[in-house]
Parts: C-alpha cells; sequence; structure tokens
C-alpha cells in the first residue's frame, strides 16, 4: 500500500509510514495544526489458519467477511510465491441433512480448493497466516454507477488522495505548496479490524481538522429499508455528512456553507453515537475537530460493491472546498 502511494504521490508529497501500516502524506507550510484527510486502506478477507491431509485450505474471517458471501466464489491467497487461486467448497444441498438446509455455513465449515491432493503440496505454494481475498475486479455499470470489491474504503481512500492532490495543485509545486497550512492525507490500516491505525495517528498527527472519509449503507436498494440503515441516503445525491455526535458542529455548519456554495450535492445523516469508522478514534485527539463524511454504497462488506462515480466527484470537490473554507477563517489563505 505504502509503495502504491509512493508512486501515486510521486512529485506531490514524501510519503512516510509505521510499522502498523499507516501511510501519510503532508504538504503546505510550517503550521503543523493544519487539516487532515483520512480513509482507511483495509479491506475485509480472510485469512489462511490451516491445511488438512488432502490439500484443502482452511481460512478465518478477517473483519465482516461471513460465510454467505463465500460458497462456489473464486479467492486469491496473497502468497509470498504469488497469488495462489482458488474455489470455495461446501456441502451440496443434496447432501445437508433437512435441519441444516437453511443455516449459513460458518466461514471456518468451508475450505478453499486450490487443486492440491495433499497438505505438502498446497504449502508449497501458500503459508499460514497468509491472506486471502476477494478477486480484484473494476466494472461500469449503467447510469454511471461504478463495482469493485473492496470499495470501502477504496472509494473514500481516492477521493482524498484526489482532493490533497488538487489543493497541492492548486498551490504550486512540490514543496512550494503556496499555503501557509499544513494538509495531510493519510491511508490508516486496521479500520475493519478495530481502528488500530487510527488509533494511533490520533496522536501522532496533531492536526486541527480530521476529516474521515469512509462508506455508508445506502437506502436505496430493495434489500435495504432507510428506517433500518438509519435515514435516507442514495447512489447519485452526493456525499453524506454525519450530522451529530460523529462531527463537530461547526465543521457540518462549514461543510453546508460550501456545499451550498459550490452548488455540490450532499446529504445529511444523523450520528446518534459511534461512527463506525476512524472517525470515533479522531475524536480522541487532543484539539483535533472531526468532520465524518461518506460515500453512499450498496451492498457493504460482499464480493462486489457499488458506488455512483457523481458521488466520488462531489465529495472531492466538498473536501477542497472545506479546506479552503477553513483558511480563509484561519487567516492562512
Amino acid at each position: 500500500m505504502t509503495a502504491a502511494l509512493k508512486q501515486h504521490l510521486c512529485g506531490v508529497a514524501e510519503v512516510e509510514q509505521d510499522r502498523l501500516g499507516n501511510a501519510w502524506a503532508y504538504a503546505g507550510g510550517p503550521d503543523t495544526r493544519g487539516v487532515a484527510l483520512i480513509a482507511h486502506a483495509d479491506q475485509i478477507g480472510f485469512i489462511v489458519t490451516d491445511v488438512d491431509d488432502r490439500g484443502f485450505v482452511c481460512m478465518e474471517r478477517v473483519g465482516e467477511a461471513f460465510g454467505d458471501l463465500l460458497p462456489g466464489r473464486e479467492l486469491v491467497v496473497h502468497a509470498s510465491s504469488g497469488p495462489v487461486h482458488g474455489v470455495v467448497g461446501r456441502t451440496p444441498r443434496d447432501l445437508v441433512v433437512p435441519e441444516e438446509l437453511d443455516k449459513v455455513a460458518d466461514v471456518r465449515d468451508q475450505w478453499l480448493d486450490i487443486g492440491a491432493r495433499t497438505r505438502e503440496e498446497a504449502l508449497e505454494v501458500l503459508r499460514i497466516g497468509d491472506p486471502v481475498t476477494f478477486v480484484p475486479r473494476f466494472l461500469r455499470l449503467k447510469n454511471g454507477l461504478l463495482a469493485s470489491p473492496a470499495l470501502d474504503d477504496r472509494a473514500g481512500l481516492y477521493v482524498v488522495l484526489r482532493a490533497f492532490e488538487e489543493w497541492v495543485g492548486a498551490g504550486g509545486q512540490r514543496g512550494d505548496t503556496g499555503h501557509e497550512n499544513r494538509v495531510a492525507v493519510v491511508a490508516t490500516a486496521r479500520e475493519e479490524t478495530g481502528f488500530l491505525g487510527a488509533r494511533a495517528l490520533a496522536r501522532l498527527l496533531a492536526c486541527e481538522v480530521a476529516i474521515v472519509v469512509d462508506v455508508i449503507f445506502a437506502s436505496d436498494d430493495p434489500g435495504v429499508s432507510s428506517r433500518r440503515a438509519g435515514g435516507r441516503v442514495e447512489l447519485g445525491k452526493g456525499p453524506v455528512i454525519a450530522r451529530g455526535t460523529a462531527s463537530a458542529e461547526h465543521l457540518v455548519r462549514l461543510a453546508e456553507g460550501v456545499a451550498e456554495e459550490k452548488h455540490i450535492p450532499f446529504q445529511l445523516r444523523a450520528a446518534a453515537g459511534l461512527a463506525g469508522t476512524d472517525a470515533d478514534e479522531m475524536l480522541t485527539a487532543h484539539g483535533c475537530s472531526v468532520l465524518s463524511v461518506s460515500i453512499p454504497l450498496r451492498y457493504m462488506h460482499s464480493a462486489m460493491e457499488v458506488v455512483a462515480e457523481a458521488d466520488l466527484e462531489a465529495c472531492q470537490g466538498l473536501l477542497v472546498g472545506v479546506i479552503g473554507a477553513w483558511e480563509r477563517r484561519r487567516g492562512g489563505a
């Protein structure tokens, strides 16, 4: 992930990293208490726990990757020797006892068939502890919708990187942005397994404003009701600003003003408790105000998630506008 960021930000900013897997880059002036644009870079998936004597690979889930996602699906093991592809197997329905038919098989009760005939043969190409993910794929659907695994939170990471680049580009060249204030772009690790990356960075970044961009359940498909989802959220109607415990009210008002001024569509969602994102950790940072912004997403934590390209562009414009408005209020534009 760090290598990818370095390649992406080459000529824009120097990328730093820590041992947890977090990566970040700064640009701007000497005032370190600036703005941090934050999105997580990890994804749900699985991990190799064992291989049986016949070469079938056993797995455990990492994050909210549940067993109903798996039967008959292709997965890829990210082994040191290279990618190892396999198909998830489980007992055929015709052979399942009646009382078990409607039960979802746990990940531990399924297996990955990589074609190996023995445990030794499988362990020649993979190791215990290797990560396993859905196969990368990208689809353009009708009406500007995009589908891919891990849009939670590749969508957010894309947006914060684009916004950071635009902000830097508006001020000048690398190392001389023309801005007195400092902006950081941050790709956190381990959000899906407990927010550990953001917890570490909450103290290190020492930012005045943290804008955390993640995804949020859309309520516009047949499987989700707005009441169950906590409010109406639709693809194509703009990023979602959390109003309540997950955001500082003055930043919500600032973001709303920017959106109205620049004619950027946005949606509001009530935050009644924890955000369930890295925003929860950033809220603990001393002297830091948090704005929680989300991208509407269908089919969260599944093998193919869906977003609207228009929402990504609107979110990018909102972030750049909020940074600019914050700078003007601070007197450092």
